[in-house]
């Protein structure tokens, strides 16, 4: 047996799938609430535009992670 067949053939275990799902959920949630906080209070734009691209880096990389689930991920 190949080690490239052993891991084209590699599946997660469930449970890790479900703790990652957690993760998410709670990155999402924590994201979105940093920003609306911020454009709530949108009192510096200079500043506040680039906190907010770095505040949506976060889900969208753990939304990345968890889509491509594999043994190349991370």
């Amino acid at each position: 047996m190949k080690i490239s067949d052993y891991l084209l053939g590699y599946s997660p275990p469930i449970w890790a799938t479900l703790i990652a799902g957690v993760f998410v959920v709670v990155t999402l949630s924590l994201s979105m609430y940093l920003v609306l906080d911020h454009l709530y209070s949108y009192k510096n734009p200079e500043e506040q535009k680039f906190l907010i691209g770095v505040i949506l880096m976060v889900p969208c990389y753990s939304l990345e992670s968890v889509v491509k689930r594999g043994p190349f991920s991370s």
